[in-house]
């Protein structure tokens, strides 16, 4: 036998050895009797020796077979306690903080987002070094949810599994509105006011000021805004 036994028959031959029953073993462990027999009785031959005399309904371990399935019990006793305390300190690990902290960011996030970030890392973790990284959006929540980043900073909704947000700054949001329209003399309105209007948005001015100056001229040489300019944006 060249190589380890598969877990499942080392299972099947310590559930008929503490029953000295097939047919209960199998109702034990949800597979059919047939199947239980032939595992073993192939596990068997594979080892070069009996483990279980067979006498119609009546079932016992052999001499080999008891000091079989003792050493057996005793490997699997000892794989278990292994097994547990791999699972605890692989969990430790897990919650140890991370050598650097990585902090991912839509590329149209604006400078002064990322300097909150930064001077949060310097007022508040000092020692721990943090770096940015450029995300798109739609990979940024994925990326947090799988460890490849720590945090992340959006204008997006998060609406996902695992993953809590945090209000950090607040940021205008530019919109370009009808000249006719009841906004027309607003410096200032909430974004939930715009719901169901027609209006152009870029966003902040100051992240895309080349698209916001060409949106204004558009709607200047137009007349203000209208169904042409809606089309071209």
């Amino acid at each position: 036998m060249d190589s380890l036994p598969p877990l499942r028959k080392l299972q099947y031959v310590l559930a008929v050895a503490r029953d000295l029953h097939f047919r209960k073993a199998a109702e034990k462990l949800h597979v059919s009797q047939p199947a239980i027999s032939r595992q073993i009785r192939e596990y068997e031959e594979d080892a070069g020796f009996e483990i279980f005399h067979r006498d119609h309904h009546f079932v016992s371990l052999t001499k080999a077979g008891r000091a079989f399935v003792s050493d057996i019990e005793k490997i699997l006793g000892r794989m278990e306690g292994d097994f547990t305390a791999a699972i605890r300190r692989a969990r430790a690990i897990s919650r140890e903080v991370p050598d650097e902290y990585t902090v991912g960011h839509s590329p149209f996030a604006p400078m002064q987002i990322r300097r909150i970030a930064l001077d949060l890392q310097r007022e508040e973790f000092r020692n721990l070094p943090m770096r940015l990284r450029i995300l798109p959006t739609t990979e940024l929540l994925n990326a947090i949810e799988n460890e490849i980043v720590q945090a992340g900073i959006t204008y997006a909704p998060v609406d996902h599994a695992g993953v809590s947000a945090i209000p950090i700054a607040k940021d205008h949001w530019v919109a370009i509105v009808s000249a006719t329209g009841r906004f027309s003399d607003a410096a200032i309105v909430r974004i939930e006011e715009l719901l169901g209007e027609r209006v152009i948005s870029n966003g902040a001015d100051r992240t895309h000021p080349a698209l916001y100056r060409r949106l204004e001229a558009e709607c200047t040489k137009h007349g203000g805004f209208n169904n042409e300019v809606q089309r071209v944006c």
